[in-house]
């Protein structure tokens, strides 16, 4: 998003590359660091802390990649990219926080109060929710040939981002003068009463802003499926080079891949369109199957059961059906069942011939 609003090339792909298979890489090795204050002792608290604040280095790494990505280029600021954009401060201040939670001693200090919560809250839902909010505004109109309203998306992101900050930021602060983690109701003249009452003005706000998001879907489905297969002018990847929505069978030809941001380099080049890498051919299809849903479905009920204990239902009804020995069972027969009934049963497709994706073509 950051690169196609910036009309530029992705600063530093393969640092970019590298960081993130070193974030994958380190995250591994820091689960501990949720428990400095349970008696692991100096050795792992210390390997734990280092690790986890290791991971800060390919962090800012990315981070980096981003502004530069931005230096100098023509922004613009859709609902996507506010998102977008909204998302690296907000993710800074999370990681800068992790780094203090990092500290072993410090934790001691920390652990257990607001000052957590406010931090898990700006990398999970500052990072993970502003940025599924911003490849949803991105991506909406390739997967249902609808564009959502600007001006909505606009509105969505200043009532979520505001409110968000209103809520957690201020948590800091309420750990940091001793607010506990995990309670719903406290005594009044504590200090917390104001900067709580402030925290659920901002969560009211980020609600408006969700509800702003949902009416904005839910007007566009409204709308009439033309959403070009390039609604945004900039689209620098191979996915804007086929309709909105894709076919089934998504590329007719296989493209003619000539290196990162393949279809900006085709414009570049002056070609609206990519340049095939085959003749039309029929296409092979694999049958709808609703097979691997069953088999989630089977994994869903035993993880049921792998979790639940008879002892953990007082009454008897309740216990007959939630043995854990027998739902265990169901599931991982549903799971084994769909799994065979796929590997024996011989489904050889279907071809999409060349006359008919022509025809598609003239449509």
């Amino acid at each position: 998003m950051i690169p196609t609003f910036s009309r530029k090339r992705l600063f530093g792909y393969s640092s970019m590359v590298f960081a993130t298979i070193l974030i994958a890489f380190l995250g591994f090795m820091v689960w501990a660091h949720h428990m400095f204050t349970t008696g692991l002792g100096p050795v792992a608290n210390a390997l734990f802390s280092i690790a986890t604040m290791l991971i800060a280095v390919p962090t800012g790494i990315k981070i980096f990649n981003w502004l530069f990505t931005m230096w100098g280029g023509q922004i613009r600021f859709t609902s996507s990219n506010l998102f977008a954009i909204g998302f690296i401060p907000t993710f800074v201040m999370g990681g800068v926080t992790g780094v203090m939670l990092a500290a072993a001693p410090a934790d001691y200090q920390y652990h257990d109060t607001y000052f957590v919560v406010a931090h898990f809250h700006y990398t999970i839902v500052g990072g993970l929710v502003f940025g599924l909010f911003a490849g949803l505004h991105y991506w909406w109109p390739k997967m249902f040939g609808r564009v959502l309203n600007e001006t909505i998306g606009k509105l969505t992101f200043w009532f979520f981002a505001i409110g968000f900050h209103m809520t957690f930021f201020i948590q800091h602060f309420l750990g940091l003068i001793g607010m506990q983690r995990r309670i719903f109701t406290y005594l009044p003249n504590q200090g917390f009463d104001t900067m709580n009452l402030v925290s659920t003005i901002g969560a009211i706000l980020m609600g408006i802003g969700v509800l702003l998001f949902l009416g904005n879907t839910i007007s566009s489905l409204t709308k009439p499926k033309n959403a070009p297969a390039d609604p945004w002018g900039d689209g620098r990847t191979l996915e804007w080079t086929i309709p909105s929505p894709p076919p089934e069978y998504n590329f007719k030809q296989t493209p003619l891949v000539r290196g990162i941001d393949a279809f900006w380099k085709e414009k570049m080049a002056g070609n609206k369109e990519m340049t095939p890498a085959e003749p039309i051919g029929a296409i092979h299809m694999p049958s709808p199957s609703i097979l691997p849903f069953v088999m989630s479905l089977g994994l869903f009920i035993a993880g049921l059961g792998f979790m639940f204990s008879n002892e953990q239902f007082s009454n008897s009804f309740m216990s007959l059906i939630f043995n854990n020995y027998i739902v265990l069972a169901i599931g991982l027969i549903i799971t084994f069942g769909a799994m065979i009934t796929r590997s024996l049963v011989d489904d050889h497709g279907y071809h999409i011939e060349p006359e008919e994706l022509e025809e598609e073509g003239k449509a």
